[in-house]
This record gives structure tokens, C-alpha cells and sequence, in this order.
């Protein structure tokens, strides 16, 4: 941040070029273990740069490849989910309407000049709209 409290363009920027690196280097993990392709945000500033399953077949899947993926590779490790305070680094929940969300969070050390980023894998599906209708 600057001195006077707003982030300026150019930290924005440097933000973001972290995000898109952190994003390439998943994109690339997820080709080579033949992963399916998730829908990834970038922050606008400083911020998590989040995937998400839009899988095929059962979105848990789809999740948990990624996570296996993503814990196996040599510049990752888990990272706490602030809105758990419990420290758990993974959460799914379902509703009463039977909506599941399942989320994991991750830090990767990047390459050069760029740091650490904090990822967060999520998934949501409602089990009544699952070919099998039941939780897998």
C-alpha cells in the first residue's frame, strides 16, 4: 500500500500479475495430471485466487483430484480457512435444501519476484441434481 492508505495501480497490478502466475502454474499441474479444467478468479487487488469445480460427473470428484493434485505438488501446502477459527485448512457443509459446498485452501510459493498466493478450491452442488441423487 501506499503511504497514504489506498493500494496505487502499479501494487494492483503486481497483485494481479501474482494471481495470473499462481493460476498458470495450477492451469499447467491440472494438464498434466489430466484434471478437469475449474473457472478461475482473479482478485481484483490482494486476494485468493479461487477455482472452481464445474466438473462433468459428481463435482466431489472433481475436488478432491484437485486437492490430491495441488497437496502433492512441491510448492504448495495447506493454508487455514479464516472463517472456520478452528484452524482446518478444509470444510464442506450441507444445508437444509441440500446444497453442499465443499472448500479447501491452499499457499503456493511462487517463482522470481512474485511470492506467495493463497488458493481456494470450491465446489458446490445440490445431491437431488446428481445423476445418482445421493451423496457419493
Amino acid at each position: 500500500m501506499s503511504i497514504f492508505g489506498q493500494p496505487t495501480d502499479a501494487e494492483r497490478r503486481r497483485w494481479q500479475r501474482r494471481s495470473l502466475a499462481a493460476i498458470t502454474e495450477l492451469v499447467t499441474l491440472g494438464e498434466e495430471r489430466k484434471l478437469a479444467p475449474l473457472s478461475w478468479t482473479v482478485p481484483p487487488g490482494l486476494g485468493t485466487v479461487s477455482g472452481n469445480v464445474e466438473a462433468r460427473s459428481h463435482p466431489r470428484v472433481s475436488f478432491e483430484a484437485w486437492c490430491s493434485a495441488i497437496a502433492a505438488h512441491p510448492m504448495t501446502g495447506p493454508r487455514t480457512l479464516g472463517y472456520r477459527g478452528n484452524g482446518a485448512t478444509r470444510d464442506e457443509q450441507t444445508n437444509k435444501s441440500g446444497r453442499t459446498r465443499m472448500c479447501a485452501a491452499f499457499e503456493m510459493r511462487l517463482p522470481n519476484q512474485w511470492g506467495v498466493a493463497e488458493v481456494a478450491l470450491i465446489a458446490e452442488w445440490f445431491e437431488d441434481d446428481m445423476p445418482t441423487g445421493k451423496a457419493l
